[in-house]
């Protein structure tokens, strides 16, 4: 039984950036390595805590005879690693409420695992409703969807999807979920369709009067709701804000809820070009203004930090790839995230979207970087990996 939630409990389900990550064998056996050294390092403080200096045999370290029993109680006795897994599926996360509503952000590979829980979970619950927040339209963000066992559970969920246009209509394109509408697109990506899923699906396109790359179009059989007025669910108040994502339309949202706060604000630039008044470098620069406007003390933050500074302006490659100026690509600068974290005093902040190219020990090491750059500066940074789970 789960405990309950007193305000806010967000769980990142997918943390990976671009694609679907897992380490190569040779990386497995590099972290393999580094697991049995740290259960070595445990089982010999153990020793110099019971034993001191003196000599003492196996049997006496064991507690017993040199069986499944003894070797399991010394396991218990030291406690196990734990596994740090920083990517693997692509963006999804779920915010859970205390007065019961359930939330999701971006339909990643992540969403499969949060489907299979929740499906287990309300197994003999009739009412079955989740609301989806798309933050935009690029595959690595919607791809989990057509495979989540939500979307084919009887009885029914019932799927609120809020998103941009361009979000809810790639969705629609390919899988007619709102249209109704089968055409030349709708089996592009998948072999499915509405007619093959249980989920009753209903949009919402937030609009975005301010944004400079709104569109006037609509998608069909969706409401609509501007960026002006917040979003409120239960007692939740939901705020869709813009971020700089290139030239893709990308929205981020803030959750309030009982006097907590989380920010999920994933594929966003803080452009570094060379050219000062460059419209880009303009758009990028205000849409970061009000993007710390809207994290200022915010209890937890997540954002995107694909790169460290020198492999965003190509000078150096990420793992083993080689240097490409990144501008314009859409994603952050990891010293961008600690920065604002400083400056808008964010309680805790975690950073995803990880580079594929990025080995699992380097971002070992990188979240190493985090953590003294937490003790320098007195706020929690740190990489955000699939699975964990934040109580507010």
């Amino acid at each position: 039984m789960s405990r309950s939630v007193e305000s806010l409990r967000v769980t990142f389900w997918g943390t990976q950036g671009s694609l679907q990550y897992f380490p190569d064998p040779a990386q497995v056996g590099e972290y393999a390595d580094l697991i049995a050294r740290d259960c070595l390092r445990r089982v010999f403080a153990l020793a110099e805590e019971r034993f001191g200096d003196r000599p003492f045999t196996t049997q006496e370290l064991l507690g017993g005879a040199l069986d499944e029993n003894t070797l399991a109680q010394l396991y218990q006795s030291i406690g196990r690693a734990e596994p740090a897994v920083y990517g693997g599926e692509t963006t999804c996360a779920e915010i859970e409420t205390s007065d019961g509503y359930v939330f999701v952000i971006d339909g990643g590979s992540g969403i499969r695992h949060f489907a299979k829980k929740r499906v287990q979970d309300w197994k003999d619950r009739e009412d079955r409703e989740i609301t989806i927040f798309g933050t935009h339209d690029h595959l690595d963000h919607r791809i989990g969807l057509p495979f989540s066992s939500m979307c084919f559970a009887k009885p029914a969920f019932r799927l609120q999807v809020y998103g941009n246009y361009r979000f809810l209509a790639a969705l629609d394109d390919r899988f007619a979920v709102f249209s109704k509408e089968v055409t030349e697109a709708t089996h592009r990506d998948d072999p499915l369709d509405y007619r093959m899923m249980s989920a009753e699906f209903t949009g919402t396109q937030i609009l975005c009067s301010k944004c400079p790359l709104e569109t006037d179009q609509r998608v069909p059989n969706c409401a609509t709701h501007d960026t002006a007025d917040p979003i409120v669910i239960g007692e939740t108040v939901i705020t869709p804000f813009p971020t700089y994502h290139g030239s893709t339309p990308c929205l981020a949202y803030k959750f309030e809820h009982k006097g907590k706060s989380f920010v999920f604000c994933t594929d966003h630039e803080l452009r570094h070009g060379s050219v000062p008044d460059h419209p880009n470098q303009i758009r990028s620069e205000k849409t970061e203004e009000s993007v710390r406007s809207y994290c200022k003390n915010v209890d937890v933050a997540y954002f995107d930090g694909q790169y460290l500074l020198d492999e965003y302006l190509g000078k150096v490659g990420t793992g083993n790839s080689q240097g490409v100026p990144r501008i314009d690509w859409g994603h952050s600068a990891i010293e961008d995230v600690v920065e604002r974290a400083r400056v808008c005093e964010i309680g805790r902040t975690f950073i995803g979207h990880h580079d594929p190219d990025r080995e699992w020990l380097d971002r070992m090491k990188l979240d190493e970087w985090c953590r003294e750059e937490s003790s320098r500066l007195g706020r929690h940074v740190e990489l955000a990996k699939d699975r964990q789970v934040i109580d507010l």
